[in-house]
Protein backbone atom coordinates (compact mmCIF):
# COMPACT_ATOMS: atom_id res chain seq x y z
CA UNK A 1 0.00 0.00 0.00
CA UNK A 2 1.56 2.91 -1.06
CA UNK A 3 2.47 5.76 1.68
CA UNK A 4 0.42 8.76 2.26
CA UNK A 5 2.91 11.49 2.65
CA UNK A 6 6.61 11.60 3.72
CA UNK A 7 8.29 14.29 6.05
CA UNK A 8 11.96 14.49 6.78
CA UNK A 9 14.23 15.95 9.56
CA UNK A 10 17.87 16.60 9.61
CA UNK A 11 19.08 15.82 12.98
CA UNK A 12 22.71 17.45 12.32
CA UNK A 13 21.20 20.36 11.24
CA UNK A 14 18.69 20.64 13.55
CA UNK A 15 18.63 23.09 16.85
CA UNK A 16 15.75 22.61 19.76
CA UNK A 17 13.47 25.08 18.27
CA UNK A 18 13.91 23.33 15.11
CA UNK A 19 12.95 19.77 16.24
CA UNK A 20 10.00 21.45 18.94
CA UNK A 21 8.72 23.05 15.42
CA UNK A 22 8.98 19.24 13.56
CA UNK A 23 6.94 17.89 16.19
CA UNK A 24 4.68 20.12 15.99
CA UNK A 25 4.23 19.94 11.99
CA UNK A 26 3.82 16.57 12.60
CA UNK A 27 0.88 16.78 15.08
CA UNK A 28 -0.76 19.02 12.50
CA UNK A 29 -0.03 16.91 9.45
CA UNK A 30 -1.58 13.91 11.29
CA UNK A 31 -4.77 15.72 13.03
CA UNK A 32 -8.17 14.45 11.17
CA UNK A 33 -10.30 15.88 13.82
CA UNK A 34 -9.83 17.85 16.88
CA UNK A 35 -11.23 17.62 20.52
CA UNK A 36 -10.86 20.13 23.06
CA UNK A 37 -8.43 21.94 20.85
CA UNK A 38 -6.38 19.08 20.25
CA UNK A 39 -5.93 17.08 17.12
CA UNK A 40 -6.92 13.56 17.14
CA UNK A 41 -5.75 11.29 15.04
CA UNK A 42 -7.47 9.19 12.47
CA UNK A 43 -9.48 5.84 13.79
CA UNK A 44 -7.71 2.83 13.96
CA UNK A 45 -8.29 -0.04 11.88
CA UNK A 46 -6.90 -3.16 12.00
CA UNK A 47 -5.72 -3.93 9.74
CA UNK A 48 -4.27 -0.74 9.13
CA UNK A 49 -4.12 1.06 5.43
CA UNK A 50 -2.59 4.04 5.79
CA UNK A 51 1.14 5.26 6.58
CA UNK A 52 3.37 7.57 6.18
CA UNK A 53 6.98 7.59 6.02
CA UNK A 54 9.32 9.82 8.22
CA UNK A 55 13.21 10.21 7.01
CA UNK A 56 15.75 10.94 9.24
CA UNK A 57 19.57 12.27 8.40
CA UNK A 58 22.22 13.01 9.68
CA UNK A 59 25.03 14.23 7.36
CA UNK A 60 26.82 11.09 7.21
CA UNK A 61 23.60 8.37 6.78
CA UNK A 62 19.98 7.94 6.38
CA UNK A 63 17.07 6.04 7.75
CA UNK A 64 13.57 5.72 6.39
CA UNK A 65 10.95 4.60 8.65
CA UNK A 66 7.24 3.54 8.14
CA UNK A 67 4.61 4.16 10.70
CA UNK A 68 0.86 4.05 11.39
CA UNK A 69 -1.44 7.17 10.56
CA UNK A 70 -4.29 5.81 12.75
CA UNK A 71 -1.78 5.43 16.20
CA UNK A 72 1.88 6.47 15.44
CA UNK A 73 3.16 2.96 15.40
CA UNK A 74 6.64 2.17 14.12
CA UNK A 75 6.47 -0.82 12.03
CA UNK A 76 9.81 -0.73 10.26
CA UNK A 77 12.78 0.87 8.52
CA UNK A 78 15.26 0.63 5.83
CA UNK A 79 18.68 0.65 5.99
CA UNK A 80 21.08 2.76 4.02
CA UNK A 81 21.28 -0.28 1.58
CA UNK A 82 17.65 -0.18 0.68
CA UNK A 83 17.07 -3.55 3.03
CA UNK A 84 13.41 -3.04 4.17
CA UNK A 85 13.40 -4.59 7.81
CA UNK A 86 9.60 -4.81 9.99
CA UNK A 87 8.63 -5.50 13.25
CA UNK A 88 7.98 -9.01 14.15
CA UNK A 89 3.78 -9.29 14.30
CA UNK A 90 1.32 -11.72 15.40
CA UNK A 91 -0.03 -12.41 11.61
CA UNK A 92 2.85 -13.02 10.31
CA UNK A 93 1.97 -10.94 7.22
CA UNK A 94 3.77 -8.23 6.34
CA UNK A 95 2.97 -4.56 6.37
CA UNK A 96 5.44 -3.08 4.45
CA UNK A 97 5.03 -4.84 1.06
CA UNK A 98 8.23 -3.27 -0.32
CA UNK A 99 10.16 -6.11 -2.51
CA UNK A 100 12.50 -8.23 -0.16
CA UNK A 101 11.50 -6.85 3.25
CA UNK A 102 12.56 -9.22 6.21
CA UNK A 103 11.12 -9.22 9.73
CA UNK A 104 13.59 -7.79 12.34
CA UNK A 105 12.86 -11.13 14.66
CA UNK A 106 11.49 -9.15 17.38
CA UNK A 107 8.50 -7.12 17.52
CA UNK A 108 8.13 -3.48 18.56
CA UNK A 109 7.02 -3.81 22.11
CA UNK A 110 9.18 -1.49 25.21
CA UNK A 111 9.66 -5.13 26.92
CA UNK A 112 10.81 -6.84 23.71
CA UNK A 113 13.44 -4.02 22.72
CA UNK A 114 14.72 -3.35 26.50
CA UNK A 115 15.37 -7.30 26.47
CA UNK A 116 16.90 -7.35 23.32
CA UNK A 117 19.04 -4.12 23.96
CA UNK A 118 20.04 -5.63 27.17
CA UNK A 119 18.75 -2.26 28.63
CA UNK A 120 16.08 -1.09 31.37
CA UNK A 121 14.32 1.94 29.69
CA UNK A 122 15.31 4.08 32.82
CA UNK A 123 18.86 3.03 31.66
CA UNK A 124 18.47 4.54 27.37
CA UNK A 125 19.71 8.15 27.14
CA UNK A 126 17.72 10.39 24.56
CA UNK A 127 18.67 13.72 22.96
CA UNK A 128 20.39 15.17 20.00
CA UNK A 129 23.47 13.25 20.15
CA UNK A 130 22.06 9.68 21.00
CA UNK A 131 19.43 10.13 18.16
CA UNK A 132 21.89 11.33 15.18
CA UNK A 133 24.40 8.59 16.50
CA UNK A 134 21.61 6.22 16.39
CA UNK A 135 20.41 7.28 12.64
CA UNK A 136 23.93 6.00 12.08
CA UNK A 137 23.65 3.17 13.67
CA UNK A 138 20.52 1.55 12.42
CA UNK A 139 21.47 2.82 8.75
CA UNK A 140 24.46 0.15 8.92
CA UNK A 141 24.13 -2.12 11.76
CA UNK A 142 23.05 -5.80 11.47
CA UNK A 143 23.53 -6.56 15.23
CA UNK A 144 19.95 -6.75 17.28
CA UNK A 145 21.13 -5.09 20.29
CA UNK A 146 22.03 -2.29 18.64
CA UNK A 147 18.65 -2.17 16.81
CA UNK A 148 16.81 -2.31 19.70
CA UNK A 149 18.69 0.09 21.85
CA UNK A 150 18.42 3.00 18.94
CA UNK A 151 15.15 1.90 17.64
CA UNK A 152 13.55 2.51 21.30
CA UNK A 153 15.08 6.30 20.99
CA UNK A 154 13.23 7.01 17.58
CA UNK A 155 10.09 6.08 19.20
CA UNK A 156 10.46 8.11 22.11
CA UNK A 157 11.59 11.16 20.27
CA UNK A 158 9.45 11.27 17.70
CA UNK A 159 6.59 8.87 18.66
CA UNK A 160 5.63 9.48 22.09
CA UNK A 161 7.00 12.91 21.35
CA UNK A 162 4.06 13.83 19.09
CA UNK A 163 1.44 12.08 21.45
CA UNK A 164 2.56 13.98 24.25
CA UNK A 165 3.49 17.17 25.34
CA UNK A 166 5.55 16.59 28.23
CA UNK A 167 7.26 14.02 26.68
CA UNK A 168 8.21 16.54 23.64
CA UNK A 169 9.77 18.86 26.31
CA UNK A 170 11.89 16.54 27.83
CA UNK A 171 13.21 15.42 24.70
CA UNK A 172 14.01 18.95 23.40
CA UNK A 173 15.33 20.22 26.77
CA UNK A 174 18.30 16.85 25.56
CA UNK A 175 17.84 18.03 22.11
CA UNK A 176 21.41 20.24 22.68
CA UNK A 177 23.92 21.11 19.96
CA UNK A 178 25.65 23.06 21.62
CA UNK A 179 28.50 20.51 22.00
CA UNK A 180 29.33 20.28 18.41
CA UNK A 181 27.60 19.20 15.39
CA UNK A 182 30.25 16.93 13.79
CA UNK A 183 30.42 13.31 12.82
CA UNK A 184 32.75 13.06 15.82
CA UNK A 185 30.94 14.60 18.16
CA UNK A 186 28.16 12.15 18.01
CA UNK A 187 30.42 9.38 18.44
CA UNK A 188 31.69 11.13 21.05
CA UNK A 189 30.99 8.82 24.33
CA UNK A 190 30.83 11.84 26.93
CA UNK A 191 28.50 13.99 24.43
CA UNK A 192 25.95 10.80 24.24
CA UNK A 193 26.10 10.05 28.17
CA UNK A 194 25.53 13.37 29.39
CA UNK A 195 22.09 13.49 28.00
CA UNK A 196 19.02 12.71 29.74
CA UNK A 197 17.48 9.19 30.52
CA UNK A 198 14.01 7.62 29.90
CA UNK A 199 12.72 8.62 33.53
CA UNK A 200 9.89 6.67 35.18
CA UNK A 201 7.11 9.31 34.27
CA UNK A 202 7.81 9.28 31.02
CA UNK A 203 7.14 5.76 30.74
CA UNK A 204 3.92 5.53 33.04
CA UNK A 205 2.73 8.90 31.05
CA UNK A 206 3.13 6.75 27.94
CA UNK A 207 1.08 4.07 29.03
CA UNK A 208 -2.06 6.32 30.02
CA UNK A 209 -2.00 8.26 26.57
CA UNK A 210 -4.98 5.65 24.91
CA UNK A 211 -6.90 6.38 28.41
CA UNK A 212 -6.28 10.08 28.33
CA UNK A 213 -7.53 9.78 24.58
CA UNK A 214 -10.68 8.35 25.18
CA UNK A 215 -11.57 10.69 28.48
CA UNK A 216 -11.35 14.03 25.87
CA UNK A 217 -13.45 11.80 23.52
CA UNK A 218 -16.00 10.46 25.59
CA UNK A 219 -16.34 14.18 27.14
CA UNK A 220 -17.54 15.10 23.51
CA UNK A 221 -19.86 12.32 23.07
CA UNK A 222 -21.54 13.50 26.61
CA UNK A 223 -21.19 16.94 26.64
CA UNK A 224 -23.86 17.77 29.50
CA UNK A 225 -21.80 15.08 32.08
CA UNK A 226 -19.32 16.11 34.50
CA UNK A 227 -16.70 14.35 35.33
CA UNK A 228 -13.01 13.99 36.43
CA UNK A 229 -10.54 11.52 35.64
CA UNK A 230 -10.59 8.40 37.18
CA UNK A 231 -7.70 7.92 39.54
CA UNK A 232 -4.13 7.50 38.23
CA UNK A 233 -0.58 6.68 38.89
CA UNK A 234 0.71 9.27 36.40
CA UNK A 235 2.71 12.11 38.32
CA UNK A 236 4.63 14.73 36.18
CA UNK A 237 7.93 16.78 37.23
CA UNK A 238 9.27 18.98 38.87
CA UNK A 239 6.24 18.86 41.57
CA UNK A 240 4.70 15.53 40.86
CA UNK A 241 1.58 16.89 39.53
CA UNK A 242 -1.73 14.99 38.89
CA UNK A 243 -3.80 14.97 36.28
CA UNK A 244 -7.43 14.83 37.28
CA UNK A 245 -9.77 16.81 35.08
CA UNK A 246 -10.10 16.96 31.27
CA UNK A 247 -8.57 19.97 30.76
CA UNK A 248 -5.46 18.92 32.58
CA UNK A 249 -5.38 15.67 30.01
CA UNK A 250 -6.19 18.33 26.99
CA UNK A 251 -2.94 19.67 28.15
CA UNK A 252 -0.35 17.46 27.86
CA UNK A 253 -1.96 15.75 25.08
CA UNK A 254 0.05 16.60 21.79
CA UNK A 255 -2.30 14.42 19.44
CA UNK A 256 -5.31 12.26 20.71
CA UNK A 257 -5.37 8.43 20.00
CA UNK A 258 -8.70 8.66 17.32
CA UNK A 259 -10.93 6.51 18.96
CA UNK A 260 -14.66 5.77 17.98
CA UNK A 261 -17.61 3.77 18.94
CA UNK A 262 -21.01 2.86 17.47
CA UNK A 263 -24.14 1.79 19.90
CA UNK A 264 -25.04 -2.00 19.75
CA UNK A 265 -27.88 -2.73 21.86
CA UNK A 266 -27.17 -2.10 25.40
CA UNK A 267 -23.12 -2.50 25.43
CA UNK A 268 -20.77 0.15 22.99
CA UNK A 269 -17.96 -1.44 21.21
CA UNK A 270 -14.78 -0.24 19.69
CA UNK A 271 -16.00 1.16 15.92
CA UNK A 272 -13.06 0.67 12.79
CA UNK A 273 -13.90 3.47 10.34
CA UNK A 274 -12.69 5.79 8.01
CA UNK A 275 -15.51 7.87 8.92
CA UNK A 276 -14.17 11.01 10.97
CA UNK A 277 -17.59 12.64 11.60
CA UNK A 278 -19.38 12.05 15.11
CA UNK A 279 -18.08 9.21 17.16
CA UNK A 280 -20.20 8.57 20.62
CA UNK A 281 -17.86 7.18 23.15
CA UNK A 282 -18.56 4.44 25.45
CA UNK A 283 -16.14 3.07 27.77
CA UNK A 284 -15.15 -0.12 27.28
CA UNK A 285 -14.43 -2.14 30.62
CA UNK A 286 -11.72 -5.09 31.58
CA UNK A 287 -13.66 -7.89 33.62
CA UNK A 288 -11.44 -10.79 34.98
CA UNK A 289 -14.07 -13.74 35.54
CA UNK A 290 -11.94 -16.64 37.12
CA UNK A 291 -8.26 -17.72 37.02
CA UNK A 292 -7.85 -21.43 37.51
CA UNK A 293 -4.90 -23.07 39.56
CA UNK A 294 -4.49 -25.90 37.74
CA UNK A 295 -1.21 -27.04 39.33
CA UNK A 296 0.01 -25.95 42.85
CA UNK A 297 3.28 -27.29 43.40
CA UNK A 298 1.86 -31.29 43.19
CA UNK A 299 -0.05 -30.62 46.15
CA UNK A 300 -3.69 -31.34 46.92
CA UNK A 301 -4.71 -29.13 48.59
CA UNK A 302 -1.73 -26.02 48.56
CA UNK A 303 -1.60 -22.92 50.43
CA UNK A 304 -1.93 -20.35 47.89
CA UNK A 305 -0.82 -16.79 48.46
CA UNK A 306 0.51 -13.83 46.39
CA UNK A 307 -0.80 -11.15 44.26
CA UNK A 308 -3.03 -11.16 40.47
CA UNK A 309 -2.71 -7.42 39.54
CA UNK A 310 -4.41 -5.43 36.37
CA UNK A 311 -2.31 -2.74 34.33
CA UNK A 312 -4.83 -0.73 32.44
CA UNK A 313 -2.16 2.07 31.72
CA UNK A 314 -3.71 4.75 34.42
CA UNK A 315 -3.08 2.49 37.24
CA UNK A 316 -2.54 -1.05 38.60
CA UNK A 317 -5.56 -2.80 40.42
CA UNK A 318 -5.40 -5.80 43.07
CA UNK A 319 -8.24 -8.33 42.02
CA UNK A 320 -6.10 -11.24 44.43
CA UNK A 321 -4.07 -10.31 47.43
CA UNK A 322 -3.20 -12.33 49.70
CA UNK A 323 0.06 -11.94 52.25
CA UNK A 324 1.78 -15.60 53.56
CA UNK A 325 0.32 -15.92 57.01
CA UNK A 326 -3.18 -15.77 55.11
CA UNK A 327 -3.04 -18.40 52.50
CA UNK A 328 -5.80 -19.77 50.48
CA UNK A 329 -6.35 -23.60 50.66
CA UNK A 330 -6.97 -24.41 47.17
CA UNK A 331 -7.02 -28.01 45.06
CA UNK A 332 -5.93 -28.10 41.31
CA UNK A 333 -8.80 -27.19 39.38
CA UNK A 334 -10.37 -24.86 41.09
CA UNK A 335 -10.31 -20.84 40.92
CA UNK A 336 -8.68 -18.45 43.14
CA UNK A 337 -10.97 -16.64 45.10
CA UNK A 338 -11.00 -13.24 43.53
CA UNK A 339 -11.28 -9.99 45.12
CA UNK A 340 -12.98 -6.77 43.04
CA UNK A 341 -10.77 -3.87 42.00
CA UNK A 342 -10.75 -0.48 43.91
CA UNK A 343 -12.26 1.14 40.77
CA UNK A 344 -13.10 0.21 36.84
CA UNK A 345 -10.31 -1.15 34.51
CA UNK A 346 -10.65 0.33 31.42
CA UNK A 347 -9.61 -1.68 28.25
CA UNK A 348 -8.67 0.72 25.44
CA UNK A 349 -5.30 0.40 24.11
CA UNK A 350 -3.22 -2.73 25.74
CA UNK A 351 -3.95 -3.75 29.50
CA UNK A 352 -1.73 -6.40 31.24
CA UNK A 353 -2.45 -9.06 33.92
CA UNK A 354 0.63 -10.33 36.00
CA UNK A 355 0.60 -13.13 38.62
CA UNK A 356 2.98 -13.46 41.50
CA UNK A 357 1.63 -16.20 42.91
CA UNK A 358 2.84 -18.88 45.47
CA UNK A 359 2.76 -21.94 47.65
CA UNK A 360 2.74 -22.21 50.97
CA UNK A 361 4.82 -25.31 52.32
CA UNK A 362 4.84 -26.61 56.04
CA UNK A 363 7.46 -28.23 57.33
CA UNK A 364 7.88 -29.39 60.88
CA UNK A 365 5.52 -26.08 61.64
CA UNK A 366 7.50 -23.59 59.94
CA UNK A 367 5.82 -22.04 56.95
CA UNK A 368 8.36 -22.34 53.72
CA UNK A 369 7.89 -20.94 49.90
CA UNK A 370 6.69 -23.15 47.55
CA UNK A 371 8.64 -23.18 43.79
CA UNK A 372 5.51 -24.06 41.79
CA UNK A 373 1.79 -22.53 40.80
CA UNK A 374 0.50 -22.25 37.54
Amino acid sequence: MPVEFEIEINVQTSTRGGYRDFIEKLRDRLGVRFSHNRPALAVQEEPPTRFFDLVIRTNDHSVRFRLRMDNLYLIGYQMQNGQWLEFNNETGVHLIREQGTEFLGFNGSYNMLSNVAGLSMEEVRVGFYNLGYGINQLATSTTWKIRARYLIGVIMMICESTRLIPISDYMATNFDNSHGTSSDDYNSYDNRNREGQIQPWITTLVRAWDAFSAALLRADAYPDESFQLRRNVVRLPPDNREIRTISQAAAILGILLGLCFRNSGQRRFPRMTFDEGQCFLGLPLVEVFSVSIDNIDGEDPGQLYGTITVDDGLNIEYIYNRTSSNPESIKPGQNASLTGPSQSIIAIGNFTIKLLLTDMLVNSGSPMRGPGVY
